[in-house]
């Protein structure tokens, strides 16, 4: 399996999200990232850690994502499966983090909204909104999850 396929095509491949990766749920190791996508292995691990055990006391000291540090604003179980936890974070107004636990791994999808982005859905142009990015990392949490990964 090509986890990079999965950044580069299935999340960031509709241009609604600036950056993705996909961490090992147990150590924060990268499996897969963007292109250019700076990442820290001892933040990723926090992040990883945090996801897996639901430890929100990470909405204290924030969590570091390429580079920048995101104010967590939720850390809980997603209301769907009730069985795997997913974070929300805010860098300033302009970055918005989502990721996404599932049995093996941390789906993690960043937005730049300083990077203005649009995109199509269907015939409309819409510009890229937090939602998307939860969109983008739901989707494939989910196929994943089903995959039993």
């Amino acid at each position: 399996m090509s986890w990079q396929k999965y950044v580069d095509s299935n999340i960031c491949g509709y241009g609604d999200v600036t950056s993705a990766a996909i961490l090992d749920i147990n150590t924060g190791a990268v499996w897969a990232a963007s292109k250019g996508l700076s990442l820290d292995a001892g933040k990723c691990a926090a992040i990883a850690k945090a996801i897996k055990n639901g430890d929100s006391s990470i909405c204290g000291t924030g969590a570091f994502f390429s580079g920048d540090k995101f104010r967590i604003i939720k850390i809980q179980l997603h209301h769907e499966d009730n069985t795997y936890f997913y974070m929300i974070g805010k860098s300033g107004s302009n970055k918005f983090f989502y990721a996404k636990g599932t049995k093996l791994c941390v789906i993690c999808g960043l937005l730049d909204k300083s990077i203005t982005k649009k995109y199509m859905d269907g015939e409309d142009e819409k510009i890229v909104g937090d939602s998307n990015v939860l969109k983008r990392v739901d989707e494939i949490a989910a196929y994943l999850i089903a995959s039993n990964y």
